[in-house]
């Protein structure tokens, strides 16, 4: 299973990761950014938003409920993606019992792009 910048969008990350192992689903693919370590700034995350058309898509659902207030909008969006950090998955997957099979980090000199990770996961 793949769970593709995806799990930051449950409220409940080790409930999600029960659920998961709980479908009898032998491997997972974690794939997700870390805007908590080091911080990122509502700045840096807005402007990583603008350049994808799902980021794009994202802002326009904060802005949304911010009822149509741009810059609230954008905030709450910031504040949302610091829910959940690296160690935050790396808890969850040990939590329901999963062992983390390869972490890998990129290597990549492009700030935002240094925040990605995948963990690979035999539940």
């Amino acid at each position: 299973m793949c769970a593709h910048f995806s799990l930051h969008h449950t409220p409940d990350l080790a409930r999600a990761l029960k659920e998961i192992k709980d479908m009898k689903s032998s491997h997972l693919l974690i794939a997700e950014y870390d805007f908590i370590d080091p911080p990122t700034s509502a700045r840096e995350l807005v402007n990583h938003f603008k350049q994808t058309v799902s980021g794009q898509m994202e802002l326009a659902d904060f802005i949304h409920q911010a009822g149509g207030d741009v810059a609230q909008g954008h905030h709450n969006c910031w504040r949302f993606h610091l829910k959940y950090g690296f160690e935050h998955y790396v808890e969850a997957v040990q939590g329901v019992g999963g062992t983390i099979i390869i972490i890998t980090l990129p290597q990549t000199r492009f700030s935002i792009e240094k925040r990605k990770f995948l963990i690979e996961v035999e539940l």
